[in-house]
């Protein structure tokens, strides 16, 4: 990270102000309030997804290189994002991991031209349709994917990708580090990722695949399919997967997960959406089905939209949300509600 924020800052002390676009930080706190039902003690309320995050990003040369830059400050757990705790039970600064989420999400430099992009840096792995592309701190957990809650796509890498002139198309190749090796190219574990991104219309879609390296002679393949259809007043998606991934961190390539997805917006400031979902793992010992839905209300308050205030009621059947089991026990029906704020500071325009 040290040394992007150099190349950033290098940019800038060495370019005219008008080849500046801009900068910007922001900082964006969310509380949550999520009780389990039934209640049964003071361990069933919780505090969902409550974080803090933080998000530095610019452009320079009429926006042909940029950066981004997102922390993760604060956490329900938040010593996880801080420390690692290996095989024998020592505990460890985390941020040279590759096998575990960290205080830094991600954390690149990019440079496009001629419709052609290169970024180097710490970014996501190229999957999980599109659920992937929402910010962590606008997704809900409870009715997110196994894929989203269990796996640590994070890692550091470089991305090559061309955009065709129409910019109805778009491609894109990134070799990473492995999330199953314990720290990043030490391990010699790498993976492969391709996508591509496709609008016609009002409909758009995004198909990925990815080769991580388990060992040195063995691969999990990781295949996502997202579909999109915006209309006046939202949007339907649905988004497939070829894997669940367990607690553990067990990727099962022998499952499945389909996510649909409906969003209404009954006004400029109030959102209706709905979001469900089915896993099966085929290699489960006991069970392979899991089931998570829920309905819900986002209202924006401020006209820039930085306040989000929601409601959530879900329902989760699914083995694999590790965020269900309050006091040791699965618990199927919660709701939450809460605040996001996303202040934001323009440092340079």
């Amino acid at each position: 990270m040290t040394a992007l924020m150099l190349s950033c800052s290098l940019a800038f002390s060495q370019e005219a102000d008008d080849t500046v676009t801009g900068v910007g930080f922001s900082l964006i706190p969310r509380l949550d309030i999520s009780p389990a039902f039934p209640l049964r003690s003071a361990k069933d309320l919780t505090l969902g997804n409550s974080s803090i995050y933080s998000l530095f990003e610019g452009s320079f040369l009429d926006e042909r290189l940029t950066f981004s830059i997102c922390n993760h400050w604060l956490s329900t757990s938040p010593a996880e994002l801080y420390v690692y705790e290996d095989e024998d039970g020592n505990l460890k600064p985390n941020f040279f991991y590759s096998d575990t989420n960290n205080w830094l999400d991600w954390a690149y430099l990019s440079y496009t031209v001629a419709g052609f992009n290169i970024s180097v840096g710490k970014d996501v792995i190229l999957n999980g349709g599109f659920e992937d592309d929402e910010y962590d701190w606008d997704l809900h957990p409870v009715i997110s994917s196994s894929l989203w809650n269990n796996f640590c796509p994070n890692q550091w890498g470089v991305k090559v990708g061309y955009t065709l002139p129409s910019e109805n198309h778009s491609f894109a190749f990134r070799f990473s580090a492995s999330p199953y090796g314990d720290r990043p190219f030490m391990s010699k574990l790498f993976a492969y990722s391709l996508e591509w991104r496709g609008t016609f219309g009002d409909y758009s879609t995004r198909v990925t695949a990815t080769a991580m390296q388990t060992d040195a002679k063995s691969y999990v393949p990781l295949l996502s399919w997202g579909n999109r259809y915006d209309f006046d007043f939202g949007h339907v998606g649905l988004d497939l997967f070829n894997c669940v991934v367990n607690s553990d961190y067990e990727t099962s390539v022998w499952g499945i997960t389909a996510m649909p997805e409906f969003v209404y917006n009954i006004t400029d400031k109030l959102d209706l959406y709905a979001k469900g979902g089915f896993e099966y793992d085929f290699n489960a010992e006991e069970k392979k089905a899991g089931y998570f839905g829920g309905l819900g209300l986002n209202w924006y308050p401020i006209e820039d939209k930085s306040l989000r205030l929601h409601l959530l009621a879900a329902y989760n059947d699914n083995p694999n949300a590790p965020l269900l089991n309050w006091a040791g026990e699965q618990r199927k029906f919660t709701i939450s509600f809460g605040a996001t704020y996303n202040l934001n500071f323009g440092i340079l325009k």
